[in-house]
């Protein structure tokens, strides 16, 4: 396996909605995951089940279960992708869209994330 230091990619802009993103991880990583994870295994595990994608449950919640509301598993798409299993898990997924910033930047044009 290998661990990219730097991407050779020239750019002549600044990716910012990615450098936006990755701060607003951190933040949540800080604010709420820390907390929550030095609370115990129990308080962790709730913030996963209450803000991550639990696949059985949207699965449910599409095929228009009672017990799964749409609205709160769909919203679970969005938070999922803010929640991280610990701070290797955070540290790897900000390193690799830093480096991979420029790059989206160029590829994807104005509408860059």
């Amino acid at each position: 396996m290998f661990f990219p230091i730097r991407d050779d990619q020239p750019s002549f802009s600044k990716p910012f909605v990615n450098y936006f993103i990755i701060a607003l991880n951190i933040l949540v990583f800080v604010l709420v995951e820390l907390p929550a994870q030095s609370q115990g295994a129990r308080v962790f595990n709730g913030l996963i089940f209450q803000f991550g994608l639990v696949p059985h449950d949207f699965t449910l919640a599409l095929t228009g279960a009672a017990n799964y509301p749409l609205g709160a598993n769909l919203l679970t798409v969005l938070t999922s992708m803010f929640m991280h299993g610990g701070l290797g898990h955070i540290v790897g997924n900000m390193w690799i869209l830093w480096i991979l910033a420029i790059t989206s930047k160029i590829a994807w044009g104005i509408l860059a994330i």
